[in-house]
């Protein structure tokens, strides 16, 4: 702009001085340079203004082009920077979507987890019901094979003859010598079948202890005591079995001492005669004898 400002005060100034000096000079000089005759000066300036405005007209015509490139280039820096401005907010707004959907994300994750543990819970539960069950009604089949209560013994002549009961293929039995209040002794306690709801309560008692009920029988005899040391045949029974033996006492079922465990044998210690249960159990509660 400041270029075509000056052509043209430049070509002013040139016409405003030949019409001066030809006014003055009248038909001029030899001194100036310029055409002595007045046709010929006058087409000398009249060049010259020509040629002055021809290029103030490109000058003007390049400060338009340049103006108008001015604006485009402004225009287009405009678009550049709403398309910058949209663009920086739809990275925020996505960045602003992503850390809501990593919350949620988040969320649900946790929610799976505790949702896993629950299940876990409720499956360790039903599983632990199921073998309630089962072995409930393994017990309750059992016993309906061994008859319905001690009186009603069906055992057969073989077990009667050993002083012997038979449950799940496990046999119970006790082959005499019981140590009587310390001392030996040739008394031999009788086995015999407990009734049936006895054994419903004894396979329900190995289930509440997350064992299986081995076998269950009657203890009697003839001979008072205050202690006994029993000797139990129990197959199936290996050393470092934890095997707990609990008897009916007053209506419950109280723990009994084992002072022995051994190959097919089960060493109880006794105060009283009664129906005693042998449960196979994960861990076996220490009892003070």
């Amino acid at each position: 702009m400041k270029k075509i400002l000056a052509l043209m005060l430049v070509g002013t100034m040139m016409i405003s001085s030949a019409i001066s000096v030809f006014a003055t000079d009248g038909a001029g000089s030899g001194s100036s340079g310029v055409p002595e005759t007045p046709s010929a000066e006058a087409s000398y300036w009249r060049s010259a203004a020509e040629e002055n405005m021809k290029k103030a007209e490109e000058a003007k015509k390049e400060a338009e082009e340049a103006k108008k490139a001015a604006e485009e280039a402004a225009s287009t820096a405009s678009s550049l920077a709403n398309d910058l401005k949209d663009a920086k907010k739809t990275i925020e707004d996505v960045n602003k979507t992503n850390k809501e959907m990593q919350k949620q994300i988040n969320n649900y994750a946790k929610l799976a987890s505790q949702q896993s543990s629950e299940i876990g819970n409720l499956r360790k539960t039903a599983n632990d019901y199921s073998d309630k069950l089962n072995a409930v009604n393994k017990d309750l089949k059992n016993a309906a094979g061994r008859g319905g209560s001690s009186s009603n013994d069906v055992r057969n002549q073989m077990l009667i003859r050993n002083n012997a009961v038979s449950y799940g293929g496990n046999i119970v039995a006790q082959g005499g010598h019981v140590e009587i209040n310390g001392g030996k002794s040739n008394v031999t306690f009788i086995v015999g079948v407990p009734d049936g709801g006895t054994m419903t309560s004894a396979a329900s008692l190995a289930a509440n202890l997350k064992g299986s009920l081995v076998n269950c029988v009657t203890v009697t005899s003839t001979v008072a005591f205050k202690n006994a040391r029993v000797n139990f045949y129990v197959s199936g029974v290996t050393a470092g079995d934890n095997i707990a033996v609990y008897q009916v006492q007053n209506g419950k079922w109280v723990q009994l001492p084992t002072a022995e465990i051994r190959q097919d044998h089960v060493v109880v210690n006794m105060t009283r005669y009664g129906t005693i249960a042998f449960i196979r159990v994960p861990v076996l509660a220490s009892i003070t004898n």
